[in-house]
This record gives structure tokens, C-alpha cells and sequence, in this order.
């Protein structure tokens, strides 16, 4: 509210998994008329009316670029190997597990979650399995993992070692209230598995060079391990698609 009257503001943009009809319907009103350009990313959301002054977009990358007036950017040009397999995805980030279900279910996938966005089937069974481990199911009695990532190092070595999987994703979230060093936690999971015939992991880093664990540092760590380092979230789940080849 306080953006919107501020005549400073130049847009505002909203980030949310999809929020109840009743909730998004008042927000949208709101955002309308605040008569300022808006960029709503309501993941997982379709068929929605929005104002003329609001543009819908469906991912968090597709939200930063609109809001730097950017329709798209040239894809990294990096070669990525062919895993055939299953998908199974291991989040810290409850909203970047949301992302990947919209981008996997966009692509025509059957995905199952147990935090499921529209479209997607609760569970934890399937082909496409993407997990929020944020839930209470694995964080009951212990903190959040993105302030212990040591709540995804048992469920990553089982997946580790299983040869029907092609991808793994995993996401690093760093900055303040995050823990000190997520990519190190992972990268002493992942170093030395799964070998040639494992699955291949993917994640990307949500964060930037002036949080206090570093971007490129994270990266670095995750690349020393054998993880591959999209960047972001979202083109870490594109890469998945391309190295179990199901686009």
C-alpha cells in the first residue's frame, strides 16, 4: 500500500505462489488502481483477468526481466550432457519449487509435488517428483533448510544412488538469515557421486555477489563438486528438461 502512493515508484512488482481467488482478486483491484505499471507473477495462476495496467508473467527470471524492461536474454552457450531419466527435485525454497512445477508442467510433464501449484498432482511418486523440503513433514522439531540445509543431505545421498533418475535438481538460497555456507553443505553430499552412471545434478544460486556468503563463491563451490550451475532457477529447470531429454 505504501508503494502504491508513493509517486516515486516507478512499477510494482509482485511475487507470490498463487494466492486464493478471493486474496488475489482484492489484490489485483488494488494494483488497479494504483495506475502505475504492475508485474505480477502469481506462480502456477492461469486464467485470471487483470487490469490494464498489470502484466502477467509466469516466472520469477520472466518477473526480473520485465522489471529491467528486458523481453529476454541470450541463452548461456554451454553444452549440457544427455541423462535420460526421471526428475526429482530436492527445495530449500518453497517458491523456487513452485517455479519449477510451473515450468515442468508448462512443458506438458505429469509432475507430482507435495506442496503441488495448479495443475499438478499432490504426491510424491512419479517421473517428475518435485519436493519443497521447507514442509512441515521435514522441518518439524528443526529449523528451515535454508538455515540448515543438512534436512536435504539424507533424502540427495538415497537419490544420489539411484539409476533410474537422469536429474536432481537442487536450489542454494544465500543472503541474510540464510546459512553461512549452503553450497559447501551440498557440494560434501554431492563430491564424488554419483560417478559417470548417476544422475546428473543441476541447481542455480538465488542471491548476489554483496550477501554476505558471496554469489560467485557459492557458485564456484557447487562447480568444484560436479554440479552444474545454471543462472537461475528457472533455466536450471529448462536445463533438466534438455539432459533427461524431454524437450
Amino acid at each position: 500500500d505504501a508503494l502504491a502512493r508513493d509517486p516515486g515508484t516507478e512499477r510494482i512488482v509482485m511475487l507470490a505462489k498463487h494466492p486464493e481467488e478471493k486474496v488475489a482478486e482484492s489484490l489485483l483491484d488494488q494494483l488497479g488502481d494504483t495506475g502505475k505499471p504492475v508485474i505480477v507473477c502469481f506462480l502456477g495462476a492461469a486464467g485470471m483477468a487483470f487490469p490494464d495496467n498489470v502484466r502477467q508473467v509466469f516466472s520469477l527470471k520472466e518477473a526480473a526481466l520485465a522489471a529491467l524492461d528486458r523481453v529476454s536474454e541470450e541463452p548461456e552457450a554451454i553444452v549440457l550432457p544427455r541423462r535420460p531419466g526421471s526428475l526429482l527435485g530436492l527445495y530449500a525454497g518453497g517458491t523456487l519449487c513452485a517455479e519449477a512445477q510451473v515450468i515442468f508442467r508448462d512443458a506438458g510433464l505429469p509432475v507430482a509435488s507435495n506442496a503441488p501449484v495448479a495443475g499438478v498432482s499432490p504426491g510424491q511418486e512419479g517421473a517428475c517428483v518435485m519436493l519443497d523440503l521447507g514442509d512441515d513433514k521435514y522441518t518439524l522439531g528443526r529449523p528451515h533448510p535454508m538455515i540448515d540445509p543438512g534436512v536435504r543431505d539424507a533424502p540427495l545421498a538415497r537419490a544420489l544412488v539411484r539409476r533410474d533418475l537422469g536429474v536432481i535438481l537442487v536450489d542454494v538460497v544465500i543472503g541474510y538469515g540464510a546459512h553461512g555456507d549452503p553450497a559447501g553443505s551440498l557440494a560434501k553430499v554431492v563430491a564424488g557421486q554419483p560417478g559417470e552412471d548417476g544422475p546428473v545434478v543441476v541447481s542455480a544460486v538465488t542471491g548476489t555477489e554483496q550477501d554476505v556468503q558471496v554469489l560467485s563463491k557459492q557458485e564456484d563451490k557447487l562447480r568444484n563438486a560436479g554440479i552444474l550451475v545454471a543462472p537461475s532457477n528457472a533455466d536450471s529447470a529448462s536445463w533438466a528438461l534438455a539432459i533427461a531429454g524431454r524437450r
